[in-house]
């Protein structure tokens, strides 16, 4: 008879409870703030922020999605007025994404939430630990 494992023996079951616990985490900590932003797209702001003037396609790339996924996520940043799309001047059919000014005065506070998040990890690791855990999960979704 095969062996049966159960969830909590499986990682991929620990990594989606951690991944609910810091989603209940960031979604607590954006609501006290009025950010109404997810995760994802604060993310993609911090790019843009540090990577003026990539394209959509640019965007995808680095966060390793897919155009449909990248425009998905794009959408709502556009319609709030926190990134705008300017045309690229090499190029008339691309478009470079920048931050509003409006996009700008978020970062403060997204930069607030993300190191709380971190600050307030699970498990109360230490730094070493931390960054054990970055190696191992780039190796893993490398």
């Amino acid at each position: 008879m095969p062996e049966i494992l159960l969830p909590n023996e499986l990682v991929g079951f620990k990594i989606r409870k951690l991944h609910n616990r810091l989603s209940k985490q960031w979604g607590q900590l954006t609501d006290e703030r009025g950010l109404k932003l997810s995760a994802v797209q604060a993310g993609i702001l911090m790019f843009i922020r540090a990577y003026s003037g990539l394209t959509q396609k640019d965007l995808a790339g680095l966060l390793k999605v897919d155009a449909s996924t990248m425009s998905q996520a794009l959408l709502p940043l556009l319609e709030r007025k926190l990134i705008m799309k300017i045309q690229h001047p090499g190029d008339r059919r691309k478009f470079k994404m920048i931050l509003s000014e409006e996009g700008t005065n978020m970062l403060g506070d997204i930069s607030y939430v993300f190191k709380q998040r971190q600050k307030d990890l699970p498990g109360d690791l230490t730094q070493d630990e931390i960054k054990t855990l970055h190696r191992l999960l780039d190796k893993m979704i490398s």
